[in-house]
């Protein structure tokens, strides 16, 4: 889980050094409070934003000429690829 979340804390510092190059300025970002009570529940809403999120690196890679662009979203399509299968993992430990 420790590595899932460095994983995650590197595509935001990337995706933000990217936005603040091409911006000029700093993203405005609000954290929402986690929306479950208990880990099944986590696990399932971590599932549906990580392919959330593989679509929209999916398509952010594929619809930019840049490379720049191109390299950051599309490590952050492959780690999050590598993250979901984790989590299907962690899934079916909590099941045995």
């Amino acid at each position: 889980m420790e590595r899932l979340l460095l994983q995650e804390k590197k595509h935001f510092e990337l995706i933000e050094e990217l936005y603040t190059e091409l911006k000029g300025i700093k993203p405005l970002v609000h954290a929402e409070p986690p929306g479950f009570e208990t880990y099944r529940e986590g696990l399932r809403e971590a599932v549906r934003l990580e392919r959330e999120a593989i679509r929209q690196y999916r398509d952010t890679y594929l619809l930019t000429p840049s490379p720049r662009v191109r390299d950051v979203f599309f490590l952050a399509m492959s780690d999050g690829i590598d993250q979901l299968a984790a989590l299907f993992l962690l899934g079916r430990e909590w099941d045995q």
